[in-house]
């Protein structure tokens, strides 16, 4: 994966894009506008400095080219692999079976968020696509019941814990009374809901997508440097 990009010639956001791309392996803008979804004319304006490339579509960028978002705003380095715990995987409906200590497996993770403890699960399926799909790996926090604030997490894609233990992938979206709703893909809304805990997705590594091991989609980045609301991490190029 992309560790980071420090030539001399990427002073700005605009040129990390476009060395972002280059090393993703699109050789023109209109290939990377077609593959990220966005307007061409828009891109080429990130890519040349016309327009100002902010957080959000710094993320969408990011998870597109496999790279954390702090590359393409500030050129920062990515940190070595490390191992993460696979504790769980999402069935149909985006409900969390989780394993037992005893019997997870690790994976390689290259997001750069090694100074904080991340867990991973493994989606069985496509009922939450085009979320997330069958084979892709989603990293979150570990789940804190004792240190929840359910406003923290407000319009953010969480993998959520119920009063009776179910755990499952869901958008929270805070509701006046201090409920919850929850809210998916291709699944019903859950009104009314009493959370014990939930923690945002950080990335979302998407299945048969990598151009090389641990390489890491970041669509799943939200706030500052993760990922977007309802986004998964990226996905390489093929």
């Amino acid at each position: 994966m992309l560790d980071t990009i420090n030539d001399d010639q990427a002073a700005t956001p605009g040129e990390r894009l476009r060395q972002a791309r280059l090393k993703a392996g699109f050789p023109t803008v209109r290939h990377a506008a077609r593959y990220i979804g966005v307007n061409y004319t828009q891109y080429y304006r990130h890519e040349t400095g016309e327009s100002v490339i902010n957080a959000e579509m710094a993320r969408l960028y990011a998870e597109k080219f496999a790279i954390s978002p702090g590359i393409i705003l500030y050129g920062e380095e990515l940190r070595l692999p490390t191992q993460v715990p696979i504790v769980g995987m999402v069935g149909a409906g985006g409900v969390i079976k989780m394993v037992r200590e005893d019997q997870q497996a690790t994976t390689t993770f290259g997001g750069g968020q090694q100074d904080r403890v991340l867990w991973a699960i493994i989606v069985q399926g496509d009922d939450l696509y085009p979320a997330v799909r069958d084979g892709d790996k989603v990293y979150f926090a570990p789940l804190r019941p004792e240190k929840f604030n359910v406003a923290a997490v407000h319009g953010e894609e969480c993998v959520c814990q119920l009063k009776d233990g179910t755990m499952l992938i869901r958008i929270v979206t805070l509701q006046p009374d201090g409920l919850v709703t929850l809210m998916a893909h291709a699944v019903p809304p859950m009104f009314n809901v009493d959370l014990v805990a939930a923690s945002p997705v950080e990335f979302i590594e998407r299945a048969g997508h990598h151009r090389s091991a641990g390489r890491v989609d970041f669509g799943g980045i939200r706030r500052s440097a993760r990922r977007p609301k309802g986004r998964a991490i990226s996905e390489a190029s093929g």
